[in-house]
């Protein structure tokens, strides 16, 4: 277990929890700009709802390739799913304090998009690299917010992270990623994927 949670940088991950915890206290109802990809016009997109990016972004990076685990006698896997969890109940209890406190608007949404960015985040860990899978994740999700709406208004489902925490469907597309990105851990990997994985961990 020791060795495990120095090879995923687990102080390292509960540091930057904290820390993005005081930045949504700090910072968390100031803006910063987005240009729709639609129109010359640009939104102010408030930093709870970009912030929980940079932490799953450091998660898929902590995490790096398990191939190298594949074979572990111990149960790392498991320890890894304890490990979001832990993260996620740490991402909760900011967002209920800010809540409280009213410390920055709407909090549970930060909760929602850091789940749902996690959960696409290690869904693309199962076709490529962190450092793949976290470019091709920002990717997504910004182009998402950046196109919120089909021509003739109708919001398109790549939205759902700018969306109220009351929207309904959002947190059932963040709860499904974060489902679905947790339980591709458990499928085998491929002979090739685990060849070349495991060729890089080594070098």
């Amino acid at each position: 277990m020791i060795w495990w949670a120095k090879r995923h940088r687990v102080g390292v991950i509960l540091l930057v929890t904290v820390a993005y915890g005081a930045v949504l206290a700090a910072i968390g109802n100031q803006y910063v700009p987005l240009p729709r990809i639609t129109d010359a016009v640009t939104d102010l997109l408030p930093i709870r709802l970009v912030a929980p990016l940079v932490l799953a972004v450091v998660l898929l990076w902590a995490r790096g390739d398990f191939a190298i685990e594949v074979g572990a006698v111990r149960p790392v896997l498991r320890y890894w799913h304890l490990l979001l969890v832990l993260v996620a109940a740490l991402s909760a209890v900011i967002c209920l304090v800010a809540q409280q406190w009213d410390l920055f608007g709407d909090a549970w949404a930060s909760e929602r998009n850091l789940l749902g960015f996690l959960g696409l985040g290690l869904l693309l860990s199962r076709f490529f690299s962190a450092e793949i899978s976290a470019a091709v994740l920002t990717a997504i999700v910004f182009a998402g917010m950046m196109l919120p709406r089909a021509p003739d208004g109708t919001l398109l489902p790549g939205a759902w992270p700018i969306l109220d925490s009351g929207n309904g469907p959002s947190w059932l597309i963040a709860v499904g990623l974060m489902g679905a990105g947790a339980c591709s851990a458990m499928i085998p990997l491929g002979h090739r994927r685990l060849h070349r994985a495991g060729n890089n961990a080594s070098c």
